[in-house]
């Protein structure tokens, strides 16, 4: 008997090895998917231990900020919450080896300010099928 479950477990090892792994493009599109739905803890674990998002904007709405590690994540996604809109729209992911390259088109409302939309672009980095860094422009 234990030679059979030992066989199964086997069996089951070697079929999920060779299941299709999400591709770093689709992995990119979960995050923003998080993103949109405020989703932090779907967030945070497609987030390397050592991740680092960066915001590079001359926005006079968005601040330039950076985020490190896990916390920074979390903290990342705690500032979401002060957009009432946060949209992305046509966009496009292009997986480049360990890079993704995404572009698309930004609406977004904070609370008590007006709306605005910019086009949008910015690069995931990856280790492994972890994001280890995101710029955002």
């Amino acid at each position: 008997m234990k030679k059979i479950l030992v066989l199964v477990i086997l069996v089951i090892i070697a079929i999920a090895a060779k299941l299709p792994k999400a591709s770093k493009a689709e992995i990119a599109r979960r995050g923003f998917t998080a993103a949109i739905n405020k989703d932090t803890e779907s967030f945070v674990k497609m987030c390397d231990d050592n991740v680092v998002i960066s915001i590079h904007s001359d926005d006079s709405e968005i601040p330039k900020e950076t985020f490190k590690g896990k916390q920074g994540a979390r903290e990342y996604m705690e500032r979401r919450k002060t957009y009432e809109t946060y949209n992305f729209t046509n966009m496009q992911f292009k997986e480049l080896g360990e890079k993704v390259i995404v572009t698309g088109h930004f609406e977004g409302k904070l609370y008590g300010k007006p709306t605005y939309t910019n086009d949008y672009a910015g690069i995931a980095i990856f280790n492994g099928d972890k994001i280890q860094y995101y710029y955002a422009f």
